[in-house]
């Protein structure tokens, strides 16, 4: 990362630098962690050396890794900065199953930021659905992990228990290790 960072060459840079942070992250050093995807961000950002969708594509991937250690840190209001600052890139990327992942981490920013029951329910079942059409299971699994929270806060909870249980089946098919750990721990 760091001769790719200096060379220019940012694709390279970012890959691993994201790489760097998800170990850093699998260490529990959450500190370390966030400066490698903030040095990430900020080669994105900058924008020199890299076609613009390519950017666009590795900024809202980064974005969404990213937001698990805003997470761990409690530090839901920087990534609901973030989301806002970047709110147009789902669109830009047109990618169905990225789009659910941000909108279910959306709903999730809604719920414990801003207190804000029905965005974050419409939020979340538009997440769901969206994983569903686009197969993924990841947003899917994203979705029904923090949906119950918000039904169950908005007095709906009889609807819950349902969620959880298609959230357990679904958990062999989350590809990632770090996201099935975190959706198991959720649900």
């Amino acid at each position: 990362a760091y001769h790719y960072e200096r060379s220019g060459h940012v694709e390279e840079a970012v890959g691993y630098l994201k790489r760097a942070g998800r170990k850093a992250l699998d260490r529990d050093a959450k500190v370390e962690a966030d400066e490698q995807y903030r040095r990430a961000y900020d080669l994105l950002v900058a924008g020199g050396g890299i076609e613009p969708d390519l950017r666009d594509r590795l900024l809202l991937e980064l974005l969404l890794d990213w937001a698990q250690v805003h997470y761990y840190q409690g530090r839901f209001g920087d990534l609901r900065g973030l989301f806002e600052a970047h709110e147009a890139l789902p669109r830009q990327v047109g990618d169905d199953a990225m789009a659910a992942r941000w909108l279910a981490w959306s709903g999730h920013l809604h719920q414990n930021v801003c207190g804000e029951l029905p965005e974050s329910i419409d939020l979340l079942e538009a997440a769901l659905a969206l994983g569903r059409t686009s197969g993924d299971a990841t947003a899917e699994a994203y979705a029904r992990a923090w949906l119950p929270w918000a039904l169950y806060l908005a007095g709906r909870g009889d609807e819950v228990a349902g969620h959880w249980e298609r959230l357990l089946a679904l958990l062999p098919e989350v590809p990632d290790p770090h996201d099935r750990r975190y959706v198991h721990i959720k649900g």
